[in-house]
């Protein structure tokens, strides 16, 4: 007997239910009374890349049957569109599942059979199962139009429809025999014109992609907590929230904002604690949200943001170009935070020192903050501007990136760290530019005591056949030579 066979029949269940059907399969070698175990496994996965399994996975699902086999979650895949019966028997062992009481159900098919073959769901043959809790339908079709059509209450938790086909009517109806839904997802689908999210009274999530002009209505929702809408870019806006008071976390992504659309929505979600957006295009500010916390900003070249003032923010990430927006905190503090920005334009002093260093101001800390500065045309700034600066800012960062060319004036590392005082410094640059950085650094002058302060200096190569970082030899502040061009780029650390 091995040490397996010593655990008790209802460990092992325990721990054939928490793997995944192919790992349980694994273990069913181990010894007969693994192998009884696994017979009974309450987690059924098929995956039909084969039409010889068919026969198998047949006997199988009987076996359920006939022995009346608990089934927890029941997941089909199909692979392959050969096998003409296939739907036929799928809607077979699907039965079997929903009278052996299945919480969860999962159907997937490839995305080019879905177009050869495409199979209508039986939706609501599923949804009239009170044992379901978790419905998770990808590349299939659903109709009002199918002969079993009964609408009934379901009881239902979490709905995901991924690459589904329905129209209004179908997709307004499925909602409402749904209501007591708590997670909803709605990726990629057709064949609609509108989603309208109303009445749900147990909702907390929703998130919804879509895929032209749909227009989502998300009314009466008081236990929203969290939505994601991720849109058509260029296009107008197609959501509107209604009675959303307790939403806690909105993230809008290649969306198109009117004037006063996100002041709006910010007023009317008094509870909103997170804020994150990925490419929405237009101009707008951020402000007046007493609740927010937490706030992601993506943008990109078509948008700009003139003004963020969130009092109580406590971590900030924006990642944009170089037109910095304004930054207004009661907070002193944000120490998670990150400021990502890369330079498009010409840059000179009054730009790290007017538009950056104010921005970094308004918190005492940052965790991380990137300058992608390869792209600049021109950096006009002279070491003597330094001493232009405004003492009495005092700002610290962790981690400072750094993306240079070879064309940027060494000055830009004595303003920076001037700026930042970062614990690391982070440099991208070519062999020519760090080494001149690096000299420039070396240079002890009293003005700049942070070069007196540099500890320790790394250089790496990134080994594009192993794929990842080289060490580098460093001789007296200097690269070696040995094996670089000027050209070639390194990553440089300096800890202080």
């Amino acid at each position: 007997m091995s040490i397996s066979d010593i655990l008790p029949e209802c460990v092992i269940h325990k721990i054939l239910s928490n793997l995944n059907f192919r790992e349980a399969t694994r273990m069913s070698i181990l010894s007969k009374i693994w192998l009884r175990a696994w017979f009974t496994h309450p987690n059924v996965t098929i995956t039909f890349g084969n039409p010889d399994h068919v026969k198998s996975v047949d006997y199988m699902m009987e076996r359920y049957r006939d022995s009346k086999i608990h089934i927890e979650n029941f997941k089909f895949l199909k692979t392959f569109d050969s096998y003409s019966d296939l739907n036929e028997l799928y809607e077979k062992w699907l039965e079997i599942a929903l009278d052996n009481g299945v919480k969860e159900v999962e159907y997937g098919q490839f995305e080019q059979i879905c177009k050869s073959s495409p199979y209508t769901f039986p939706i609501f043959r599923v949804l009239a199962v009170k044992s379901l809790r978790q419905l998770v339908l990808s590349n299939c079709h659903l109709s009002l139009l199918l002969p079993t059509t009964t609408t009934t209450t379901s009881h239902l938790r979490k709905l995901v429809l991924f690459q589904v086909t329905l129209d209004d009517k179908m997709l307004q109806t499925l909602l409402t025999s749904c209501p007591l839904i708590v997670d909803f997802t709605m990726e990629y689908c057709s064949g609609f014109t509108k989603i309208e999210v109303c009445k749900l009274q147990y909702i907390k999530s929703a998130y919804i992609r879509i895929l032209s002009t749909e227009r989502v209505y998300i009314q009466t929702a008081p236990t929203l907590e969290c939505l994601t809408y991720m849109g058509v870019i260029r296009k107008s806006p197609m959501l509107e929230t209604f009675k959303c008071k307790n939403l806690k976390s909105l993230t809008l992504a290649c969306h198109s904002l009117s004037d006063g659309y996100l002041e709006h929505l910010l007023s009317t979600c008094q509870f909103l604690e997170s804020l994150m957006l990925y490419d929405v295009l237009g101009r707008y500010n951020i402000c007046g949200s007493q609740s927010l916390k937490y706030l992601k900003v993506v943008c990109s070249k078509e948008a700009s943001i003139d003004e963020i003032d969130v009092p109580n923010l406590t971590r900030l990430e924006y990642i944009g170009d170089d037109q910095i927006p304004l930054l207004k905190l009661a907070n002193g503090s944000m120490k998670n935070s990150i400021l990502i920005v890369r330079g498009s334009h010409n840059l000179d002093y009054a730009w790290f020192d007017d538009k950056l260093r104010k921005f970094l101001s308004k918190s005492t800390s940052w965790s991380e903050v990137s300058l992608d500065l390869s792209r600049c045309n021109e950096i006009n700034m002279t070491t003597d501007q330094l001493h232009r600066s405004n003492p009495q800012v005092q700002v610290q960062v962790d981690i400072l990136n750094l993306t240079l060319s070879r064309d940027h004036c060494p000055a830009i590392l004595d303003t920076l760290l001037c700026s930042c005082r970062p614990s690391r410094l982070n440099i991208w640059a070519t062999v020519e530019m760090l080494t001149c950085s690096i000299d420039q650094l070396m240079k002890e002058d009293s003005s700049k005591p942070w070069r007196s302060q540099l500890k320790q200096v790394k250089a790496y190569r990134y080994d594009w056949v192993r794929e990842c970082l080289m060490p580098e030899e460093l001789t007296s502040g200097e690269l070696a030579k040995r094996s670089l061009n000027k050209t070639d780029k390194i990553l440089c650390l300096l800890d202080w």
